[in-house]
């Protein structure tokens, strides 16, 4: 991922500088990334891709956020799934969100794949 910021940033771009990339592990040392990272009152987008695979990071994938996102009207997770694992089912990731106070758009028809929007209750 760091290759992939360092590709796209160029000497005449002007957020030449303002893209960082930064590890974070769902569940660990969040509250240090918090400290060290993230915007006093939390991220306004979380963007993920890919994320959404295996049942048992799905309430830590949730916490992370919970604890990460703005508390603030607007505030949205954003993650763009693409079906890998047949036995993770939508009802369960569902569960997850609004264990951690979340509410969600689904992609429309009758599809698992597309982009889920979050956001808090």
């Amino acid at each position: 991922m760091r290759d992939n910021v360092s590709a796209n940033i160029s000497n005449d771009n002007q957020m030449n500088g303002s893209i960082m990339c930064k590890q974070l592990r769902w569940g660990r040392k969040v509250r240090e990334f918090q400290e060290n990272w993230a915007p006093k009152d939390g991220f306004d987008v979380i963007m993920g891709s890919d994320i959404i695979y295996a049942k048992e990071y799905m309430q830590e994938l949730f916490q992370t956020v919970s604890l990460l996102i703005s508390m603030s009207n607007g505030s949205i997770f954003l993650v763009s799934h693409m079906k890998r694992n047949p036995n993770l089912s939508f009802d369960f990731v569902f569960s997850c969100a609004e264990e951690h106070g979340f509410q969600w758009s689904a992609p429309k028809g009758e599809t698992e794949e597309g982009m889920y929007t979050f956001y808090r209750s």
